[in-house]
C-alpha cells in the first residue's frame, strides 16, 4: 500500500499501483488534483477528487468528485459524486449532477442526476433526475419534481457499445433476404418434383429407355437434390434466425421485463414513467404522470396491444437484490 497526502501529475508520471491511498483531511483542497490519471487495482481516496480520470478494480472515495472527473472500476464508492462514473457495482450517499452507468446502483439521495443500470435503488429521489433501469428501478421516496423514470433500450444502446446489436440487426436483415430466396427456390424445385414425379415413376418402369427419358430422369434427380440442398439450407437458416431474432428481440423489447417500484408515496409533482418499446420503423412511449397513485408497481403489459399497468402489492422477492449491492462494493 502506498499513500500520499495529494497526489498531482509531476508524482505519478505514468506509473501503475497496486494499492494506493490518498488522504487531506483539508476539505477545501483536492487529494486527487487536476489532470491525473491515476490507474490502480485499489484506490482509497480520503479526500476530494479535482477534473481527473481513475481506472481501478475498486474505487473508493470519501469525499466530493469533480463534475469533469471520469472513474472506471469494477466496483466505486463515491461520498459525493458530480462526476461520471463507469462501473460494475456502484453505491453513491449524494448524487448531484453526476453521471453514473453500470449494472447495480445503490444511491442515497440525487438531484439533477442521470444514471443507466440493469438494476437501481433510490433512497431519496430529488428534482431533475433522468433514470434509466434495464430491469428493476426500485424508489423508497420521491421528493422532488420534474424527474424521468424509465425503461428505455435505445438508451442502453446510446451509452454502451451498440455495435454488436446493430451487427445483429444486419445479420437478421440478411438472414431473411437468404430465407425468402430459399423458400423462393424451395418453392420452385418442390412444384417441378410434383408435377412430374408421376411422369418419372412410369418412366423408371420402361426396361428400354431412350435418350429422351435418360434425359428426363437426370434432370428430375437433380432437381431432387437440389431441393433436398435447399431444404437443409432453410433449415439452417431457420435455426439461425431464431437464435439472431431472440437476442434482438430481448433489446428491442426490453421494456416487457421491467418493473418500476414505489415503496412510499410520490410527493413531489410532474414526475413521468416511461416505458418504450423500439421497433425497425418507430419508438412507442407507455407514459404515466405520478400524482396520489395508490399503485406501487409498474410494468408494461406484453400483448397484441401492450399498455403500462400496475398494481399495489410488492413482490419482496424482486427486493432482494438491494441490500447485496453495498455487501458487493464493501466486502470482498
Amino acid at each position: 500500500m502506498q499513500y500520499f497526502k495529494e497526489l498531482s501529475k509531476n508524482d505519478i508520471g505514468d506509473e501503475d499501483f497496486e494499492d494506493i491511498t490518498v488522504e487531506n483531511n483539508n476539505k477545501l483542497e483536492s487529494c486527487i488534483k487536476y489532470g491525473v490519471r491515476l490507474k490502480a487495482r485499489n484506490v482509497y481516496v480520503k479526500g476530494n477528487v479535482d477534473q481527473s480520470n481513475i481506472i481501478a478494480s475498486n474505487a473508493y472515495i470519501e469525499g466530493q468528485t469533480h463534475s469533469r472527473s471520469n472513474i472506471k472500476a469494477a466496483k466505486v464508492y463515491v461520498k459525493h459524486c458530480k462526476g461520471k462514473i463507469i462501473a460494475d457495482c456502484v453505491v453513491v450517499d449524494n448524487l448531484e449532477g453526476g453521471v453514473i452507468r453500470a449494472r447495480k446502483v445503490y444511491i442515497d439521495t440525487c438531484v439533477s442526476g442521470k444514471i443507466i443500470a440493469d438494476y437501481i435503488y433510490i433512497k431519496n429521489c430529488l428534482s431533475y433526475n433522468e433514470i434509466c433501469a434495464k430491469r428493476y428501478l426500485v424508489l423508497d421516496e420521491i421528493s422532488g419534481d420534474m424527474n424521468t423514470f424509465e425503461i428505455n433500450p435505445e438508451k442502453f444502446l446510446r451509452e454502451a457499445n451498440s455495435k454488436d446489436f446493430f451487427q445483429k440487426q444486419l445479420t437478421l436483415n440478411q438472414l431473411e433476404n437468404k430465407l425468402k430466396h430459399t423458400v423462393d427456390r424451395l418453392n420452385e424445385a418442390k412444384a417441378f418434383i410434383v408435377k412430374n414425379c408421376h411422369n418419372i415413376y412410369k418412366i423408371k418402369k420402361i426396361k428400354e429407355k431412350n435418350t429422351i427419358y435418360q434425359k428426363n430422369i437426370s434432370l428430375y434427380n437433380s432437381v431432387l437434390e437440389k431441393y433436398q440442398e435447399y431444404f437443409g439450407r432453410y433449415q439452417d437458416i431457420v435455426r439461425l434466425l431464431y437464435v439472431v431474432k431472440t437476442q434482438v428481440n430481448s433489446v428491442l423489447h426490453m421494456a416487457f421485463n421491467g418493473k418500476i417500484i414505489l415503496i412510499k408515496d410520490n410527493k413531489g409533482a410532474d414526475n413521468l414513467i416511461k416505458f418504450t418499446i423500439m421497433d425497425n420503423k418507430k419508438n412507442k412511449d407507455y407514459r404515466h404522470i405520478l400524482k396520489n397513485d395508490f399503485c406501487r408497481v409498474f410494468y408494461l403489459y406484453k400483448h397484441k396491444n401492450p399498455s403500462l399497468r400496475s398494481h399495489e402489492d410488492i413482490n419482496q422477492e424482486n427486493l432482494s437484490w438491494i441490500e447485496n449491492i453495498k455487501k458487493d462494493v464493501f466486502e470482498d
